[in-house]
């Protein structure tokens, strides 16, 4: 029995070694014009995921904005307020979610990354989803959605669950206009 328990703990400590080299890997990349960047309080504008491997569920959006940038965490903005706010209306809580974006690195103006910095940034985003292999994603937003499963319409898909080939795991968009999760959508998405 113990020895069960032993291999849990030492299979957690193996994801959490690889999952900090991929966050080590990520703060030094300089491959787009958004990486090493600095905001203008002194703050890496490269923000990682919430590091959570107990989750199996995955929240992607993006990339990070200024009030990640500032706490270094994601989804801890507005659309992260909305998140919170909307996860509760299903009687889940952030910590029930592994949370990343697709993009590492915020924008100057907070603009939707561009199709070279999803290309150059998704090597990072690939290694998470090898590490935490989620069961479902919840993708927020039109980027988001593109990588995950080549598809374009997020306000024609959204709350459709979406079966990624590419990644083996099923996809449930999310508009990020809209930026509700809770109880309008909770019986298109929500696994529970």
């Amino acid at each position: 029995m113990a020895s069960g328990k032993s291999n849990n703990t030492s299979e957690f400590m193996t994801k959490h070694q690889k999952l900090l080299a991929v966050k080590s890997d990520c703060s030094k990349c300089r491959k787009c014009g958004l990486g090493g960047k600095v905001s203008s309080d002194a703050q890496s504008c490269n923000v990682f995921s919430n590091m959570n491997l107990k989750s199996r569920i995955m929240l992607v959006g993006q990339s990070p904005g200024y009030r990640e940038v500032i706490e270094g965490i994601p989804f801890v903005g507005a659309s992260g307020r909305n998140f919170k706010k909307a996860i509760q209306d299903i009687h889940l809580e952030r910590s029930d979610f592994y949370v990343t974006n697709i993009v590492k690195c915020s924008s100057v103006d907070n603009r939707p990354p561009n199709a070279s910095e999803v290309d150059t940034c998704s090597r990072h985003f690939e290694k998470e989803l090898e590490i935490v292999k989620p069961i479902v994603i919840l993708s927020l937003g039109g980027p988001a959605l593109k990588l995950l499963t080549g598809q374009y319409g997020i306000k024609r898909l959204h709350g459709v669950a979406i079966y990624s080939k590419k990644y083996n795991v099923d996809v449930f968009p999310i508009r990020s206009e809209e930026r509700r999760v809770g109880k309008e959508c909770r019986s298109r998405w929500s696994p529970y």
